[in-house]
């Protein structure tokens, strides 16, 4: 288990993991089951979890530009 505050060693194990991790989640991703008639795919619950967390994402970073190019005209301003 990863501590969010911790980078992890890169290592050949961790690469590994990383990979097989990332084809399981492709897996899963992509399948679909039925249920008695009725189909089920999770992609389109996945899309929209997506693009959830990028709206999210999108706005965070926005925020945090705009606060790091107002400090840095306010220190160029200060230093005229």
């Amino acid at each position: 288990m990863f501590l969010m505050n911790q980078k992890p060693s890169i290592d050949f194990s961790f690469c590994i993991k990383a990979g097989l991790f990332g084809i399981a989640f492709v897996a899963i991703v992509n399948c679909s089951t039925k249920i008695g008639p009725v189909g089920l795919s999770i992609k389109p619950f996945y899309t929209a979890l997506t693009g959830i967390a990028i709206n999210i994402i999108l706005s965070q970073e926005t925020e945090r530009t705009t606060s790091f190019w107002n400090a840095l005209k306010k220190e160029l301003n200060d230093r005229r």
